[in-house]
């Protein structure tokens, strides 16, 4: 039996939003509007970076404490895009790391599996719970009403005709006031739909490396319960005598009470902890990759 879980639903995910094209349609026009929406995406993505920039730039450094929250959000757009490329420059590394896990990974206890996949989708739930409520802010935000003192100071920062009406952020649009119709209603679902994007890659991207650990947790517990077993005669719930052919998949066999066949325990031994260093061995070279 493989391992039934991984993380290539993070992939999946990818390709939905339009951030990885590795769809390969039978159909070479499917293909091509495939790539086609991915460079849209993409194009969205780094327009919205630039522009940001250069709202800060040109725009809210006329006054100090909203140039200081612009610049800390430019840099915190940056260092998560960072992050999303390098996750795209790497992937076929982590291709290779979900293909150990199916191959690799042991399945001889499943209530250790099933119990290191809880902990692990626990944890992948928090972190989306956590990441929304964070940036849930900069949307309740635009609902509250401002005082004229402060609508002032955003028509001076911004230029606007209409500065109560607030964006969760701003972007910097050539010969366009993003207060007025219908720029501003655009833009208000425009920058919902990004943080929607953002709210759950940077889910992915946290959460990743932690639900990879979660996982390798569970198998050094697998391998703790044999390292255990080495020198015991083993045996299954009903108190027969089993030897494992492949603990990493559970496989056992059993003699016959009847039969005339022994087997030797000392050479039983010695295979068997032969399997619990190679188990080994494939953990540490798994822990080795994730690290890198």
């Amino acid at each position: 039996m493989t391992f039934p879980y991984s993380l290539k639903f993070f992939v999946e995910f990818g390709q939905v939003i339009g951030f990885l094209s590795r769809y390969e349609f039978k159909k070479k026009w499917q293909n091509q509007l495939m790539r086609i929406y991915c460079f849209v995406f993409n194009l969205i993505a780094v327009t919205a970076l630039i522009s940001h920039l250069l709202s800060t730039a040109t725009r809210s450094i006329r006054y100090l404490p909203e140039f200081c929250q612009r610049l800390f959000e430019d840099l915190a757009f940056y260092l998560f895009w960072g992050e999303c490329v390098f996750y795209k420059v790497t992937l076929n590394r982590f291709d290779k790391l979900m293909n150990f896990m199916h191959q690799h990974f042991s399945t001889a206890n499943m209530q250790i599996v099933q119990s290191s996949h809880a902990r692990a989708m626990f944890f992948l739930r928090l972190v989306f719970i956590l990441t929304v409520a964070s940036l849930s802010f900069s949307i309740i935000e635009t609902y509250f009403p401002v005082s004229d003192e402060e609508t002032e100071l955003l028509r001076y920062i911004y230029k606007r005709a209409r500065p109560e009406r607030r964006l969760q952020t701003n972007f910097w649009i050539p010969f366009l006031d993003d207060s007025e119709s219908p720029t501003y209603e655009i833009m208000f679902y425009l920058e919902f739909y990004l943080i929607f994007l953002i709210a759950v890659s940077s889910t992915v991207s946290f959460a990743a490396i932690p639900m990879l650990v979660t996982y390798m947790e569970g198998q050094y517990e697998i391998l703790y319960l044999h390292v255990k077993m080495i020198g015991s005669v083993h045996r299954d719930h009903y108190g027969d005598v089993i030897y494992y052919t492949n603990f990493e998949t559970g496989s056992t066999f059993k003699l016959n009470p009847r039969s005339d066949w022994k087997i030797n325990q000392v050479v039983y031994d010695r295979y068997y902890c032969h399997q619990v260093i190679k188990f080994h061995r494939k953990l540490l070279r798994f822990q080795d990759k994730v690290s890198l």
